[in-house]
């Protein structure tokens, strides 16, 4: 272990530090005039900016020899280019007009390519345009996806099943580290909140091999929310209500990129009673909650890219023994016995690194799971099972 760290240690000490700026300028291909309040998104510093009523963006302090950038703006074709800074200090981008966008630019996080430079087919689909149907969990939602389904118990538990497998078949990131939890037993869920997410990654086939030989079924990426645009306050709150569960949703964020530091903050809190069949009686103890809290703080100077990303993520699940039914007056979310609490804790730290022509990536891991069955009583757990994850990957 200290061998280790003294080599990453020795990578974060050899880093030379210079400036560089680059401006753009964002012009209309047909009409040579400017592009005002153009989406402009710098792929590694995960953030991005808006053009000004001149159609001209700025970056400055950066170290990287080229800049990845995606330019995007309502009524024109989406711009992905790659910009040598070294040789170009100004540019002009052209946007092309185009009445239809069926294709998105999609960035895929385990490696780190756009789906035109990888060879594995990915579908990729926003969280908002999953939830339109108004699922009750984040592995509701991702049944949404074509070739997704979900084995569930009921009470707010779901494992994703990709083409028919599940468990230690499928594979799945988030924060960028593999997360390791929904393999388990049938009570044992995907461990991730849908709060901070802004979208969803699956890769189906043979090719999600690629990821492991336990990713035969596939892999699940999950992609957190940008960062505000640059010298910006973003901020929201939002309230569900189910009808079916008496449940509600509720969620907040804030979101602030200001000079060199960015950050997010969300949070959401939800709570349902027994499920209600067709026959208008619940199903006893399918009751489910949770809270999540997700941060995460980048940072970035010259040549150098960090960012940590936290969740606390807590559920209470009731667990179905018997097929009793329940009145339709009976909301209770009171927990009974048998239930569990399942607590989890995943924290990342991911590093981009800029040594002249070279580029160096590290990402460090943890997840924490703890799952606690309480079948006689609330104060003692007949049932503790821990499980800790360390990861690092270093490019």
């Amino acid at each position: 272990m200290k061998n280790i760290l003294s080599f990453y240690l020795f990578f974060f000490t050899i880093i030379t530090t210079f400036s560089q700026s680059f401006t753009g300028k964002i012009i209309d291909k047909e009409t040579q005039k400017a592009i005002p309040n153009a989406q402009v998104y710098f792929i590694d510093l995960k953030t991005g900016t808006l053009s000004d009523t001149n159609g001209i963006f700025k970056i400055t302090s950066t170290h990287q020899n080229s800049i990845h950038l995606q330019i995007s703006f309502l009524g024109y074709d989406n711009l992905d280019t790659l910009v040598n800074i070294n040789t170009n200090k100004t540019a002009y981008f052209y946007l092309h007009r185009g009445h239809f966008n069926l294709d998105e630019v999609v960035v895929s996080a385990p490696k780190g390519k756009l789906q035109g430079e990888n060879i594995v087919s990915i579908e990729h689909k926003k969280l908002k345009t999953l939830q339109q149907t108004a699922p009750l969990t984040l592995a509701e939602s991702l049944t949404n996806i074509s070739g997704v389904s979900q084995v569930t118990t009921g009470s707010g538990i779901g494992k994703p099943v990709i083409r028919g497998l599940s468990g230690n078949r499928i594979v799945m990131y988030s924060q960028g580290v593999r997360i390791e939890n929904q393999q388990w037993g049938d009570e044992h869920g995907l461990g991730v909140g849908e709060v901070g997410i802004e979208s969803i990654e699956v890769i189906k086939g043979p090719a999600s091999l690629l990821y492991g030989s336990d990713a035969l079924g596939g892999v699940l990426y999950f992609i957190d929310e940008r960062y505000a645009n640059e010298n910006t306050i973003e901020s929201f709150v939002q309230s569900k209500y189910l009808t079916n569960t008496t449940g509600f949703i509720n969620t907040a964020g804030v979101k602030l990129n200001k000079g060199k530091i960015k950050f997010n903050v969300f949070g959401t809190h939800s709570s349902h009673a027994d499920y209600q069949i067709p026959n208008y009686k619940r199903v006893y103890n399918t009751r489910f909650d949770e809270k999540n809290i997700k941060g995460s703080v980048g940072f970035n100077t010259d040549n150098w890219i960090s960012n940590i990303r936290y969740s606390y993520l807590v559920n209470d699940f009731g667990i179905v023994e018997d097929s009793v039914f329940t009145s339709p007056e009976q909301n209770n979310k009171k927990f009974p016995l048998p239930y569990q609490t399942i607590n989890n804790h995943n924290l990342s730290f991911e590093n981009t690194i800029y040594t002249g022509d070279s580029k160096l990536k590290l990402i460090l891991g943890y997840a924490n799971n703890y799952r606690k069955e309480f079948e006689d009583n609330n104060q003692t757990p007949a049932l503790g099972l821990k499980l800790k994850t360390f990861t690092h990957n270093l490019k």
